[in-house]
């Protein structure tokens, strides 16, 4: 309920003027809400999830205002604290995803990968390597690499749960 708050589909400025249809409509046939059948507390939880919400949303409102803010005094660097160029949103970092995205790393030496581009030379050798082998790391599902365990990571702001798109907006009437 909460994502669909975040996600517009249930009000979070305005109380639920019949809760127990919003948990019929929404909720009844999630399996989320299976062992939790409609009862006389519904109605306060809601509340309090609204006003979490409400909560959650200004404050990422406000850190999303101040981060703009402080970026416009001072732009992300395109050098690190040693004077080299960073890695991050380089012109080689994007031609190296293409490639990858094309399976050349497969075919292709990380040497000769290397010279195939000019944009790479800004970088070492060492350095060009050990992004290819971040990258392979990155691409391979969660619990499949050495120290992770394997559970489902769900993606920040739960997409999985998101119903946004997928059914409309609740209608907050008696």
């Amino acid at each position: 309920m909460a994502q669909d708050m975040m996600d517009g589909i249930v009000p979070v400025n305005e109380t639920i003027k019949n809760p127990e249809r919003l948990c019929e409509e929404l909720c009844a046939n999630r399996p989320e809400f299976k062992e939790f059948p409609y009862n006389k507390n519904v109605p306060a939880r809601i509340k309090t999830l609204q006003s979490t919400v409400l909560k959650v949303g200004d404050a990422a409102k406000t850190d999303s205002d101040a981060l703009i803010h402080d970026r416009a005094l001072n732009p992300q660097s395109t050098h690190g604290y040693n004077g080299r160029i960073l890695w991050k949103d380089s012109d080689a970092d994007a031609q190296l995803k293409t490639a990858m995205a094309k399976g050349d790393h497969l075919t292709m030496a990380a040497e000769e990968l290397y010279k195939s581009d000019p944009s790479h030379s800004a970088f070492s050798q060492t350095r060009f390597a050990k992004r290819i082998d971040q990258l392979k790391h990155d691409a391979k599902p969660y619990g499949m690499t050495p120290g992770q365990i394997r559970c489902s990571k769900l993606p920040a702001g739960n997409k999985e749960k998101s119903r946004k798109g997928i059914i409309g907006a609740y209608k907050n009437e008696e």
